[in-house]
């Protein structure tokens, strides 16, 4: 099933912040859920780089051979890739 809007609210993905969401997501369940969608939603797209690498802890193994038996681990790389990323960009300096 594909992640919602609430899915990545529950998570805390504050792009979502504003839905309410009283459901629990599973950060792993939510990524596989993406990555086997032909079409989704760009705003959902946009999150998961930031789910990759607010839950690093998540479980690799399970994701990673989840993704290979639905032919999705290129999608799942490029992902990673994308977490590694933004995680390594510079921090702009916020003043008050």
């Amino acid at each position: 099933m594909p992640p919602d809007q609430q899915d990545l609210s529950a998570l805390g993905y504050p792009g979502f912040e504003h839905v309410r969401s009283s459901k629990l997501s599973n950060p792993a369940a939510v990524v596989l859920g993406a990555v086997v969608q032909r079409n989704l939603d760009t705003r959902l797209v946009e999150a998961l780089p930031w789910v990759l690498s607010t839950y690093s802890d998540l479980n690799w193994a399970w994701l990673r051979d989840r993704a290979k038996l639905h032919n999705a681990q290129n999608r799942l790389g490029y992902l990673v890739h994308l977490a590694q990323q933004t995680a390594r960009a510079p921090r702009p300096v916020t003043r008050t």
